[in-house]
């Protein structure tokens, strides 16, 4: 049987009460979910940006409209992003537990843009999804020393720097 519960997204599951020999309950999903946030936090500081996040950034801000889509909790997202000076550059910022497809189709909606209109730029399965969902196009990020999950017809890249070269090709 399962009983439901909630992950630290906010966003409701069905777990199984018996994982890990324990049952889980919301007290022990929230604290575990703290926990969570305060070590992503924690090591926040340390990670450095995508190879050319700040010049694509840069490149493209006034001129496009820039949002920030991330399965990371919103309230945690908010503090990350203004922890790296980044909260300025985005027309947007949305976390967990808004999806991301509601949150692609909000931006299409507000925007007032068709789908062909849109690129989605991404590192997950989870961003594919939901922009084929919608028909916008996107490409992938892919480091080239971690593995390449995208199916063979996406378009992949390995990092910002080489999205900013790519966008600017074409000035």
């Amino acid at each position: 049987s399962r009983a439901p519960c909630t992950c630290f997204d906010g966003t409701s599951i069905a777990c199984r009460s018996g994982i890990f020999g324990r049952k889980p309950d919301e007290a022990r999903v929230k604290m575990l979910a703290a926990k969570f946030g305060g070590r992503l936090l924690e090591r926040v500081h340390t990670c450095s940006l995508l190879p050319g996040a700040k010049p694509f950034l840069a490149n493209r801000h006034g001129h496009q409209s820039l949002h920030l889509i991330c399965g990371t909790r919103q309230r945690d997202l908010d503090t990350i992003v203004a922890r790296l000076g980044l909260t300025h550059d985005f027309d947007s910022i949305v976390g967990a537990p808004t999806g991301k497809r509601d949150a692609f189709l909000s931006i299409l909606v507000g925007d007032q843009m068709l789908p062909h209109q849109a690129l989605a730029i991404g590192d997950s399965m989870t961003e594919l999804r939901a922009a084929q969902a919608l028909r916008i196009p996107f490409i992938g990020i892919a480091s080239p020393d971690a593995p390449d999950t995208f199916p063979a017809e996406t378009v992949v890249l390995p990092n910002l720097a080489a999205a900013d070269a790519m966008w600017n090709c074409g000035r």
